[in-house]
């Protein structure tokens, strides 16, 4: 079975003060089409703790800064309008994410887990929290 990628190309520079960036979207087939579905985006964001230049001699500098990265995927979320966003690598949350996402529409859950954390979002025209838990799972084998 061959699917065809969609290639989905962000606004320009006049917009979001960024260059266009490409990604390939490759579609799941369904066994059967609804009317309620639910976009999900997973996204590793890179804590900015974690960032060894060493790591990544590829990047130019200005790519690797915060407030770029934040930018483009502030951008990512305007365009693709995802309803569930998981986020890995989360640092900064409260004080310089978090205000944007909920600009954007999104709901938060955060568990920060050192330096950084993970974060669920979910449009909050659509979902309301009914209950949440979590676990830490340190030293686990």
């Amino acid at each position: 079975m061959t699917m065809a990628a969609r290639v989905f190309r962000l606004p320009g520079s006049k917009e979001y003060g960024i260059p266009n960036l490409y990604r390939r979207m490759i579609p799941i087939p369904c066994s059967k089409t609804s009317p309620h579905s639910v976009t999900i985006m997973q996204y590793n964001i890179l804590a900015q703790s974690l960032i060894r230049r060493d790591q990544f001699f590829y990047c130019t500098d200005t790519a690797l800064k915060v407030k770029r990265r934040r930018t483009n995927l502030l951008a990512e979320l305007n365009l693709f309008q995802p309803d569930i966003v998981c986020m890995q690598e989360v640092d900064r949350f409260e004080s310089e994410l978090k205000p944007f996402l909920v600009r954007a529409g999104y709901a938060t859950l955060y568990k920060q887990k050192s330096l950084h954390g993970i974060c669920l979002l979910f449009k909050s025209s659509m979902y309301v929290v009914l209950f949440h838990s979590s676990a830490n799972f340190v030293g686990l084998k």
